[in-house]
Parts: C-alpha cells; sequence; structure tokens
C-alpha cells in the first residue's frame, strides 16, 4: 500500500504543470479538458486496482493510459506554444 501512494505523487506533478500552463496560456480546450479528465479517472482506476487485486495485467493498461493521456495534454501545451506570436 505504501507504493501506491509513492505512485500517487509521481505522474500527477506533472499533472498539474500542464494543467496550469494549459489555464495560464489560454490554451484549455475540449480536447485538453477530455484528457485532464482521462487522466483523472485512469489514475483512480490505477489506485482501485493496486489496492484491491493487485494483478498487473489489469493495472498496466490503465497506467499507459493515463500516460499517454498525459502526454498528450503536454502535446496540446507545446502546440499552444508553438502558435503564441
Amino acid at each position: 500500500m505504501r507504493n501506491n501512494l509513492a505512485n500517487q505523487f509521481e505522474l500527477p506533478v506533472l499533472f498539474y504543470a500542464a494543467c496550469l500552463s494549459l489555464f495560464v496560456t489560454g490554451g484549455v480546450t475540449v480536447v485538453t479538458l477530455g484528457l485532464a479528465w482521462l487522466f483523472a479517472i485512469s489514475r483512480v482506476a490505477h489506485a482501485w486496482v493496486h489496492v484491491t487485486s493487485n494483478r498487473l495485467r489489469y493495472r498496466r493498461p490503465i497506467f499507459t493510459l493515463g500516460y499517454l493521456s498525459l502526454a498528450g495534454m503536454w502535446i496540446g501545451l507545446v502546440a499552444v506554444l508553438l502558435r503564441a506570436p
């Protein structure tokens, strides 16, 4: 259970930074908002699997989904920054 708590503080730091950066730059779109919700839901699901059955077969795809949604948010931020005059 200690590892689950540690896992909850690794990717979310990048998530918070992406959210704040998107907000400040005006880069929040329907896509980035959807990716943010997908990330949040994947973290809850990941924690649920990790605390209950802890089956890697289920946990890994959920983690990958969250990771990819976070990567999509960062790509969206880069796109906003490249468009800036």
